[in-house]
């Protein structure tokens, strides 16, 4: 009964699968000990142990990728740029994503592997930002028309707006093409 992340079983759906999977003894009652286990063996069943611990290595290996995260050990100081700090610990992968190496020892190759993804981040973070600023103007219209005939304050909602003013679909969102998987 293995089930996928986003369909994990509730506690309550847990405990009755387990409660009914647990024998009743002759007065109606369940034994504990019984019922822990079918409840531990349902809970594993929630999760494909392999698959978490590789997720949990990714994070760990992405995470000395980010910058900001590393301890900085003096500044660089480039024309045109203010000084940041120098973090020759952080690690870079190659392009292909299949190698890591510390930026100190990288080679010109990792550094615009890095450079490119940065770039392919701040392109999608200004997309998303622009998408926001329209959505909170947008929405400020509709507040101000809604004001105007005196819509209590506690109904100005995002929600109430993007359903009232038509521009919510329900249907799932495309499927994401992935550019978001390396953030380092």
């Amino acid at each position: 009964m293995r089930v996928n992340a986003d369909k994990r079983l509730t506690h309550l759906e847990i405990f009755e699968a387990a409660k009914k999977k647990t024998k009743r003894q002759e007065n109606g009652s369940l034994d504990i000990p019984d019922l822990i286990q079918n409840v531990k063996n349902f809970v594993r069943s929630q999760f494909d142990l392999d698959a978490e611990v590789a997720a949990l290595a990714k994070k760990i290996i992405d995470e000395r990728c980010k910058t900001g995260l590393c301890d900085p050990s003096g500044q660089l100081r480039f024309a045109d740029f203010a000084d940041y700090g120098y973090e020759p610990n952080r690690m870079i992968k190659n392009d292909e994503l299949s190698q890591i190496i510390e930026q100190e020892a990288s080679p010109v190759d990792f550094k615009f592997a890095d450079a490119s993804r940065s770039t392919k981040h701040a392109v999608k973070a200004q997309e998303s930002a622009a998408r926001k600023q329209h959505e909170a103007q947008e929405m400020a219209k509709w507040v101000l028309k809604e004001q105007k005939t005196g819509r209590p304050q506690n109904q100005l909602t995002f929600g109430n707006f993007i359903r009232e003013a038509g521009i919510w679909d329900e249907t799932a969102p495309p499927e994401d093409d992935g550019s978001n998987d390396d953030e380092s």
